[in-house]
This record gives structure tokens, sequence and C-alpha cells, in this order.
């Protein structure tokens, strides 16, 4: 069958999962139904994992890798106090509608 690798997989996913293995690089298309953040959940969440970290990771320094690090976190955290005042007032909404007739 045209398309289909031996074992059973389309061509092009099985290029993009080796290809990933390498250094865990995500090449996105134009025509990509997932982003990169999604692909990178797909593989971790199929056990793919890559042999070897991109080189282009080893340029940065550990503070510059720590001050990214930090930099998610406080969007994280950013995120969460907008976050659980949001969801604290839906369950109380919630619970409301509920006692309703």
């Amino acid at each position: 069958m045209a398309g289909v690798s031996g074992d059973g997989g389309p061509e092009s996913l099985v290029r993009k999962i080796n290809h990933f293995r390498t250094s865990a690089p995500i090449a996105l298309s134009t025509d990509e139904l997932f982003r990169d953040a999604s692909q990178l959940a797909v593989m971790n969440g199929q056990g793919i994992r890559p042999d070897d970290c991109s080189p282009v990771i080893e340029g940065y320094s550990n503070d510059d890798h720590m001050a990214h690090l930090e930099a998610v976190q406080a969007a994280i955290r950013k995120s969460y106090s907008v976050i659980a005042p949001l969801k604290r007032q839906a369950r109380r909404e919630m619970a409301g509608a509920l006692l309703r007739p």
C-alpha cells in the first residue's frame, strides 16, 4: 500500500517519530493539525522519548535555562491566580443551581 511503512504506520508519521527520537525537534508544516506543544504531548504520551537533546539547547547556559524555567513558573502562578477564583465562583454557582427548583 502506498504511503504506509512496513510496520503499518503512515510514512510521514514514521518519519516524524524517527526525527523526534534523534533530539526532540518538532518540525511543523503549514497543514499540521496539532501544534508543537500538542505533538510533544502526544510523543511523550505514547512513550516516545528522544535519544538526545537538541544541539540548540546546549548553546544556553544553566543560568539561561533557570531564567526560562522561572519565567514559565511565574506564568503558571499568574494563570492560577486568575483561574482559582473563577473555579470557586463556578462551584458556588453550580451548587446554587442544584438547589433551585
